[in-house]
């Protein structure tokens, strides 16, 4: 695809990173070689090596290393129309996206290419990512010979040498997170893949982000306007190949390639869309009470786990997943994420994902100064939302644990309250110092988290106190009555 930009650019001056996280940068190779016979003054190449854009060293240095390519342009007279980040198959776009905005480069979109005919199996894989890493023999050539369709490697030892942490990674979860922050999803080697192929991944992809425009493309073949921001579409020349968005006259996207200029008064059926399937959503919000762990874990360990090892969207239904004598209404489910309020972890955000034979519930971190809730996208396809909701309703907690919860939420809270007088250890020669607590949870710019107060002392200097101890602040003499 990165190629297809470079060889039809018309005319726009583009630069390009490649990042291989390679030691030997097999893919800058292959695009230096494709660029002989074009004039590079108008594309300049920039290889990232021994390192991710999603951690490490090449993260930090990526947003710099883009604008000295932008300076590279002006200083020549000839500014660059776009500036392409090609990221490795462990990449999260996402985690590239913050690092460049946060170092003041901002993102105009993000293309992800999916694999059509491995795309059902990666999402009802078992596996880690570094469960699926290439031997280290060449990779097979995708269009001569057979391609096994199951077990496929997604990942050289390089890429996982260079960004660790996706080793661990589930392959569904690496694979609906690359999806999910797409701004365009390219649907690629539609050749290879059968017309259920085709159905089952663009019909995923546009249930997952239904903003997001879904392309199918042969050989990441692309028209420049479906990929790059702000490009007009030029009129097509004769027999020119490009991406196809689907045409709700022809039967299916595998089988689009024919030509268009025919009568469509064909009995053909119409292509299955995602409002024809029935994909639908909703949000679960609550902000007045917690889940009970136990509670959330038995519905979870009542959802049943699908047992076909390839995704088919006519499976997504109770009774689909395959589990002899079960039906569940959340099987109808195909993705759900979100945050869930637990009351066994007051203090801490915990994230809530499902996709493929896949649930998680892990610690996101404290709320960050944000109200406890939760909140719970679910997607699926014939859903039940009214059983869904009372399903998750039924998991929260009972009147008399929510108010066992708040008393452990009041002892558990700063032992001062606003207004309170109190005395601080400054230290040194002022020793402890009286003074009146102004705010709880002070934060400031660039710290991780919050420290439990700020306090105006009698002069009017505002001070914090980092830690809510006995050795650190203490009730006044004037007012010796606190929360404990």
């Amino acid at each position: 695809m990165l190629t297809g930009i470079l060889d039809n650019r018309d005319d726009l001056r583009v630069a390009v990173v490649v990042n291989d996280v390679a030691s030997v940068n097999v893919d800058g190779a292959v695009i230096r070689k494709e660029l002989v016979g074009v004039d590079e003054t108008e594309v300049e190449l920039l290889e990232l090596q021994n390192g991710c854009v999603c951690c490490g060293a090449s993260a930090l240095e990526l947003a710099g290393n883009v604008k000295d390519l932008v300076r590279v342009g002006a200083d020549r007279g000839k500014p660059f129309d776009h500036v392409v980040i090609e990221m490795s198959g462990v990449a999260d776009p996402r985690a590239v996206q913050y690092n460049l905005e946060d170092g003041g480069v901002a993102v105009d979109r993000i293309v992800t290419v999916v694999d059509a005919p491995a795309f059902a199996e990666q999402w009802m894989s078992w596996d880690s990512m570094e469960d699926r890493v290439a031997d280290d023999g060449p990779p097979p050539d995708p269009y001569h010979g057979v391609v096994e369709r199951k077990k496929a490697a997604l990942a050289s030892v390089a890429d996982l040498e260079a960004d660790p942490c996706a080793a661990q990674r589930k392959v569904t979860a690496l694979l609906v997170a690359q999806v999910e922050a797409a701004d365009v999803v390219a649907i690629n080697k539609v050749d290879m893949a059968s017309a259920k192929d085709v159905e089952t991944a663009s019909l995923t992809c546009a249930a997952l982000v239904p903003d997001a425009d879904v392309l199918v493309t042969e050989f990441g073949r692309a028209a420049l306007a479906d990929l790059l921001p702000n490009v007009a579409t030029p009129a097509p020349a004769a027999g020119e190949a490009s991406s196809r968005r689907a045409d709700p006259d022809c039967a299916s996207e595998a089988d689009a390639a024919h030509d268009h200029d025919h009568d469509h008064d064909h009995a053909a059926p119409a292509p299955l869309t995602v409002d024809a399937l029935g994909v639908s959503s909703f949000a679960y919000e609550n902000h007045e009470r917690p889940f009970d762990y136990a509670k959330l874990v038995g519905l979870i360990k009542r959802w049943p786990i699908p047992q076909k090892d390839v995704l088919n969207l006519d499976d997504v239904k109770p009774g689909g997943a395959g589990v002899p004598g079960v039906e569940s209404a959340w099987e109808a489910v195909l993705r759900s994420k979100g945050f869930a309020w637990l009351a066994s972890h007051p203090n801490r955000a915990i994230s809530w994902a499902f996709a493929g034979k896949h649930f998680a519930l892990e610690d996101a971190g404290d709320w960050d100064g944000a109200t406890p809730r939760s909140e719970i996208v679910v997607i699926g396809v014939d859903i039940d939302e009214a059983k869904l909701r009372a399903d998750l309703d039924g998991c929260l907690v009972d009147d008399a644990q929510l108010e066992a919860y708040l008393e452990r939420d009041r002892a558990a809270g700063p032992r001062f309250d606003v207004g309170a007088a109190v005395e601080c250890n400054l230290g040194g020669p002022n020793g402890w110092t009286p003074g009146t607590v102004v705010t709880h949870n002070y934060i400031e710019e660039g710290w991780d988290a919050p420290v439990p107060y700020q306090v105006e002392l009698g002069d009017g200097t505002l001070i914090f106190a980092p830690a809510d101890s006995d050795e650190v602040i203490r009730a006044s003499l004037l007012n010796v009555e606190s929360k404990k």
